[in-house]
């Protein structure tokens, strides 16, 4: 099935490692490509930055919330780091 792959390369020019079995780097890209088995990376969001406009997204879609746009922001940062911390948890124990 297209769902079941998951990276599982090595890329030692730039010391990455992909897949479930990693640290999650708020700074590696959130959506890097692998081209003819070696690891080609692209500009773009962080995962730090995907995670963070994903909380803005549902901190600013919550009418209920009496807040400000920046303290939306400040927020969705806050919450990114929270779920980067938590994934990492016990990472090194497995």
């Amino acid at each position: 099935m297209a769902n079941d792959f998951v990276f599982r390369e090595h890329d030692t020019a730039h010391g990455l490692v992909l897949g479930g079995c990693c640290m999650t780097n708020k700074d590696d890209n959130a959506y890097p490509m692998a081209h003819s088995g070696e690891l080609c990376i692209h500009d773009g969001l962080s995962k730090r930055e995907l995670f963070a406009a994903m909380a803005l997204q549902g901190l600013v879609g919550n009418s209920s919330l009496d807040t400000t746009t920046k303290e939306d922001a400040i927020a969705a940062v806050k919450a990114a780091d929270a779920l980067i911390d938590e994934l990492n948890k016990n990472k090194g124990e497995e």
